[in-house]
């Protein structure tokens, strides 16, 4: 609870308590708890004040010192802020709901499970400010300055998010950096942000990928649970994809960018470094970039195959195919029981065709499987490589990339049971 003194002071005005102030320099004010709804304490010297729990609701701070005071679990709703010093400031839990906080400087302070949901934060300084676990539903973003490490577990479902992240390009690849660059990942609601925002979304994505995959970063070790987390957070993000009759082109990053395929066209034996969902999106985009329609299967569950994907002659016949991508070892030949497998699922699935494609080599069994079956294709390594050395994006294709970003025209079906 406050300290009655120190509350009776304050109470005497804002000019009496700065005198106190004065002559009490090692003073450790404590209002803990107080009531100070609609109180003027604007230009307050309030530095290192303990103010947890305070009712401070429609209070006028402006210009108020608040350098370490202790704010959290504060009900700041309607408070005026407008130039007050709040750095370093621990505002843990406490409600600043609907706040007009645009273009203040809100750096190092600890926000830390505050609700800050439908607040205005625009063009704020937050750089350096601990978001973990705050809840920014329906919060205005928009050129605000931000650290994608403070984001840890945060709501923001429906913020306005366009050119809430600054990527610092000189960052260091040290194992802590990338963790803190795929922070934003792990957030929840994400993939229902505000859809001003997607480009920023999917810029993101986009450099996450890129980031993830420079052969210069190490993979984390000592947090490594949290990295493969983050990853696969950034992978859900594709559902921004799904259709959309709103957009006439829903936006993703590319988890397969064209950085990533450059790459390829140079190292090709960086095939093998790729993971085996990592695979089957650069299948999907290359058929893709030939004017096929592909769908990926979900990454497990798939049953039988990885793609499902409909090509159409210079006739403008369609056809239907599954394709199962096998990203093996140089030395791990595929075998004849799995070619066997896919095509006793396209015989299930009536659909016309099936496709095995590998980073490896196929057995002497299956390319006499294949040798009586015209509804039966193999594309293996070199096959692979070839596909890559002629890649051009394709914007009739139902995904393609496009300034390193993955694109969606439409909704693609299914096949029929």
């Amino acid at each position: 609870m406050a300290n009655p003194a120190h509350l009776d002071v304050l109470l005497r005005g804002v000019a009496a308590w700065n005198e106190w102030q004065r002559q009490n320099p090692e003073a450790r004010p404590d209002l803990g708890g107080a009531d100070l709804s609609n109180r003027d304490l604007a230009r307050a010297n309030l530095d290192g004040a303990d103010l947890s729990g305070a009712r401070l609701i429609n209070a006028d701070l402006s210009g108020a010192r608040l350098h370490f005071a202790n704010l959290s679990y504060c009900d700041l709703r309607g408070a005026n802020l407008r130039d007050a010093y709040l750095i370093r400031a621990r505002m843990r839990g406490a409600n600043l709901s609907g706040n007009n906080l645009k273009g203040h400087t809100l750096r190092k302070i600890d926000f830390r499970g505050a609700d800050l949901s439908g607040a205005d934060l625009r063009d704020s300084n937050l750089s350096r400010t601990s978001l973990a676990l705050a809840d920014l539903r329906r919060a205005d973003l928009r050129g605000a300055v931000f650290d994608v490490s403070s984001a840890w577990g945060a709501k923001v479902d429906s913020a306005r998010l366009v050119g809430l992240l600054r990527v610092d390009e000189s960052l260091s690849y040290k194992a802590a950096d990338s963790e803190s660059f795929l922070a934003l990942a792990t957030v929840e609601g994400l993939e229902a942000v505000h859809p001003d925002s997607h480009a920023f979304v999917s810029d993101y994505i986009s450099r996450a990928f890129a980031y993830a995959h420079r052969e210069d970063i190490p993979e984390p070790t000592h947090q490594k649970e949290f990295y493969q987390a983050a990853l696969e957070r950034i992978r859900a993000l594709i559902l921004l994809c799904s259709f959309d009759e709103t957009r006439s082109v829903a936006t993703v990053a590319g988890v397969i960018s064209d950085e990533l395929i450059r790459h390829l066209q140079r190292n090709p034996r960086a095939l093998h470094e790729l993971r085996p969902r990592q695979f089957e999106e650069l299948i999907a985009e290359i058929l893709a970039s030939y004017g096929w329609e592909v769908q990926l299967t979900p990454a497990s569950k798939d049953g039988g195959y990885d793609l499902f994907a409909i090509s159409k002659d210079v006739a403008g016949v369609t056809t239907s195919w599954i394709i199962e991508c096998k990203k093996f070892a140089p030395e791990h030949k595929v075998g004849v029981e799995i070619a066997r497998a896919l095509y006793g699922v396209k015989s299930d699935l009536r659909v016309a065709n099936a496709m095995l494609a590998t980073t490896s080599h196929f057995t002497a069994g299956v390319e006499k499987f294949k040798a009586s079956r015209y509804d039966f294709d193999l594309r293996d390594y070199g096959g692979v490589v070839e596909w890559i050395n002629t890649y051009r994006p394709n914007p009739g294709g139902t995904l393609y990339i496009h300034d390193s970003r993955l694109l969606c025209r439409r909704a693609v079906g299914k096949p029929r049971d």
